[in-house]
């Protein structure tokens, strides 16, 4: 019987440290924005006692969270707020990166700060139109046409600066 009991010891320790670490990969997972991936821990948690539920909970609290911030983005892209719009949408990749409705959501917000430095570009406002890029952040950063509008405001600023300075051969090499 001793040896059985000591086997029982044994087993339940080794769930219980398989717990632990099931609901500990869930909570990291779900810091990181991954709603998917926290629950794929849950999933594996041999147990189901109140470290679980609390992590399940946590889940659908962070994912409620999320949704408000899509809802949020989406209502401010609507009222024309663009720094609303954006701050809420990493805010809502930053919860679930993987929400309903963000890749659109995140299309939709591009496209129009991308027509608005556009514009700015064009009327050669080129601070309102860096400004309007860092709107952004890190959304769309390797999309190409952000990478050209971008390269295209460091060139334009790089020969407006070289023209003050009477630099007229450097600034029409920049200019191209």
């Amino acid at each position: 019987w001793q040896r059985r009991a000591r086997e029982a010891l044994h087993h339940d320790l080794r769930l219980a440290g398989e717990q632990n670490a099931a609901v500990a990969a869930g909570h990291n997972r779900l810091a990181a924005g991954s709603l998917a991936g926290a629950q794929d821990a849950r999933d594996r948690a041999p147990l189901d006692n109140t470290a679980a539920a609390a992590l399940s909970q946590a889940i659908a609290r962070q994912a409620d969270r999320a949704k408000d911030a899509v809802n949020a983005a989406e209502s401010a892209l609507r009222e024309g707020d663009l720094v609303r719009a954006s701050r809420e949408l990493r805010a809502a990749r930053g919860l679930h990166s993987k929400a309903e409705d963000l890749a659109g959501l995140e299309a939709r917000l591009l496209e129009r700060v991308m027509q608005q430095v556009k514009e700015s570009f064009t009327e050669g406002r080129l601070n309102r139109a860096r400004q309007e890029l860092a709107l952004l952040g890190d959304i769309g950063r390797e999309r190409p046409d952000r990478i050209e509008i971008a390269e295209a405001l460091r060139l334009a600023s790089d020969a407006a600066r070289a023209l003050s300075e009477d630099h007229y051969v450097q600034a029409g090499v920049l200019l191209g």
